[in-house]
């Protein structure tokens, strides 16, 4: 068995079916669906005027090789109504792609792994990170939500219909962390950042010439603390990918994460983070957990 993720979207007819529908014939090709993300509704882009897209990621434990796999999604494509021969970016009742499979690399004339667009389009990444936020290329870099530029996602509709046990609790960007864009057009910035690179508090207690209090405690516990300083400050924030506190690493890899504010409130967010790493807390008492 080998683990493929699949992007599944559409933006005519009942896509939630649609996708639902081509779930089910594959496994009734053999393959074991593990996981599926919530369905992301997701801004339609390419220059088309057209419908909004509903996108969702599935893993799949599979025996197919990477050309067969993409034959069976060319087929149940067809057989769900999706017409052969579109233009590119044109709407369609289902679309099913391949964008990774295991750690393999393709280069053919009808076929690239992985897919060589999703980095860059926010309707794969991020439900693609709600079901293996560890997912990595086959280089073995993490796969990150940075370099996103297109098709923004703007809402959830909801679970695929007969996979919801194999859907996570909570979709991406709902849960504890996540505020209010006051300013929905703004990029925003990150102010924090640790896993491969070091956190904003040890920069900080680095530049004040010490070591920060907080170095060589749990992550999350710098994280919460980030949060609650942000908090305070009453200044929106969000993590890239996720909170850190949902994370697990089975492998022992260093997780990355950012936690970002809107571009405007960087600069001030990054002084009050500054300004809170160089006071001496005393964590003694604290509840770490195990």
């Amino acid at each position: 068995m080998q683990r493929a993720y699949i992007a599944l979207g559409g933006n005519l007819g009942d896509v939630s079916a649609a996708m639902s529908g081509a779930l089910r014939l594959l496994e009734e090709a053999g393959g074991v669906i593990v996981a599926v993300s919530h369905i992301y509704e997701s801004e339609p882009w390419g220059g088309i005027d057209q419908p909004q897209y509903a996108n969702a990621v599935a893993a799949v434990d599979t025996t197919l090789s990477a050309p067969d796999l993409l034959g069976l999604l060319k087929e149940i494509e067809s057989q769900l109504g999706r017409k052969p021969a579109q233009p590119p970016n044109s709407p369609r009742s289902i679309d099913l792609d391949i964008l990774l499979l295991s750690d393999e690399e393709w280069q053919t004339d009808t076929l690239t792994i992985p897919h060589p667009r999703m980095a860059e389009r926010d309707f794969v990444i991020t439900p693609l990170l709600e079901i293996a936020p560890e997912v990595r290329w086959p280089n073995g870099e993490p796969i990150m939500a940075q370099d996103v530029s297109v098709g923004r996602v703007t809402g959830i509709v909801g679970d695929v219909p007969g996979f919801e046990d194999r859907t996570p609790a909570q979709p991406v960007g709902t849960g504890a962390g996540k505020r209010e864009d006051p300013h929905p057009d703004e990029p925003w910035s990150s102010v924090y950042e640790f896993g491969t690179d070091p956190t904003i508090f040890g920069l900080a207690a680095s530049a004040a010439g010490g070591p920060s209090p907080l170095m060589g405690k749990r992550p999350n516990v710098a994280a919460s603390f980030a949060q609650m300083v942000l908090e305070q400050a009453e200044i929106p924030y969000s993590w890239d990918p996720f909170p850190p506190e949902r994370t697990s690493d089975p492998y022992g890899f260093s997780r990355h994460f950012r936690l970002v504010v809107p571009s405007s409130m960087a600069e001030e967010a990054i002084r009050i983070l500054g300004e809170a790493s160089s006071a001496m807390i005393d964590w003694s008492d604290a509840d770490l957990g195990p």
